[in-house]
């Protein structure tokens, strides 16, 4: 369920909710599994982009990578 245009990510098989490490809302954070709250780290907008989505933080306006991933 969206809260103010952000959703929360849970993860099937743990139902366990996808968040920065330790809260951090800087760069280069990994993204964990963690029980679902209200926590600001766990909340994401879906932004659509060329005909595919980014998911960002809405608590720290940047988006989840993959380390050493491309976009080809």
């Amino acid at each position: 369920e969206p809260h103010n245009g952000a959703y929360r990510i849970v993860v099937k098989h743990s139902r366990k909710c996808l968040g920065a490490e330790n809260d951090a809302p800087q760069a280069n954070v990994a993204i964990v599994q963690g029980v679902c709250g209200e926590q600001a780290n766990q909340l994401w907008l879906p932004r659509a982009l060329s005909g595919a989505w980014q998911l960002v933080s809405a608590n720290s306006a940047l988006c989840i990578g993959v380390a050493g991933g491309a976009l080809s």
